[in-house]
């Protein structure tokens, strides 16, 4: 994440665990609905169940049902920052651990004993990455943030501020495989449902926040410049349409694949956005989960 996004950070940080959150409408059930969950990130079960994470490691469900907890490091902006369910059910999550590397985790939702799919580099205070979603085909995708590594950036083979798969069922040390890049941090990206991927690159500094396509190798270019310091922070694909959260002002923007900003649907959304049903997506406030209807 940016230090556009250490407020939220710290307010999640700050905020209890809501044990006994209890959610409008049944699991998987199409209709609007709000919950209360400090959620940094969301995503579905199989079951259409809503999961969502903590920074401080709290994995739970729409009812507030815990899940799984991950020892994390919180220090700076650091944390459970992704989660995300293959089509096999199998739940996998993006973190900053306690030795304050990035690291991929397939969860034990019957212990705390998580295999740890990937071990990464180590960390920095700000633009980490760590946002994993699970592909058609299997494998994981993570975005890797700059972390203060120019270097690692322009080399196309470091995974540092690149887009980068990982296979669910490797071995910790594993190799990832450059999806594309160089990204500053692609904190917000999605599968849609051709198989093509698309990320909103969240600029650390000053300059331009980009739409682009994250399938498309090293120096993909770039379809859409967003509007300044939006701080994309989440990304869902609803028909011919892509949302993306911006955190610095709340906007659920809505984008055309070639680019054109159609609109907004919200002006509260921080931290992610997911499509959760057929005409659904949720989107987190910081403190609460509110499920829409998609355009």
């Amino acid at each position: 994440m940016t230090k556009r996004l250490a407020i939220a950070i710290v307010t999640i940080v700050a905020a209890l665990f809501c044990a006994g959150c209890v959610a409008d409408e049944n699991p998987g059930a199409a209709g609007p609905r709000t919950f209360d969950a400090q959620a940094v990130a969301i995503t579905v079960d199989t079951d259409g169940t809503i999961l969502w994470a903590s920074i401080e490691g709290a994995i739970a469900d729409e009812f507030g049902e815990s899940i799984a907890e991950v020892e994390v490091s919180t220090e700076g902006q650091r944390g459970l920052v992704g989660l995300a369910v293959a089509p096999d059910g199998r739940l996998f999550a993006g973190a900053i651990d306690a030795d304050e590397r990035l690291v991929v985790l397939e969860i034990n939702r019957s212990g705390d004993d998580h295999r740890t799919v990937w071990s990464g580099p180590e960390t920095v205070r700000g633009g980490n990455g760590g946002r994993i979603i699970a592909l058609d085909d299997g494998d994981l995708l993570l975005g890797v943030g700059l972390l203060n590594d120019r270097d690692g950036q322009a080399d196309p083979n470091d995974p540092t501020g690149k887009l980068v798969r990982l296979d669910p069922d490797g071995p910790a040390d594993q190799i990832p495989a450059i999806e594309s890049g160089p990204w500053n941090n692609p904190f917000a990206f999605v599968e849609r449902t051709d198989g093509s991927i698309w990320v909103a690159d969240n600029h650390p500094q000053d300059g331009d926040e980009r739409l682009a396509r994250g399938d498309a190798g090293i120096d993909p270019d770039v379809v859409a410049v967003m509007p300044a310091d939006s701080a994309p922070t989440g990304m869902a694909s609803v028909g011919d349409e892509l949302i993306v959260c911006a955190y610095n002002t709340g906007a659920l923007h809505r984008y055309s694949t070639d680019g054109e900003l159609l609109g907004s649907l919200a002006d509260d959304c921080l931290l992610d956005v997911e499509l959760v049903a057929p005409g659904f997506i949720a989107y987190s406030t910081g403190q609460t989960v509110v499920v829409i209807e998609a355009p």
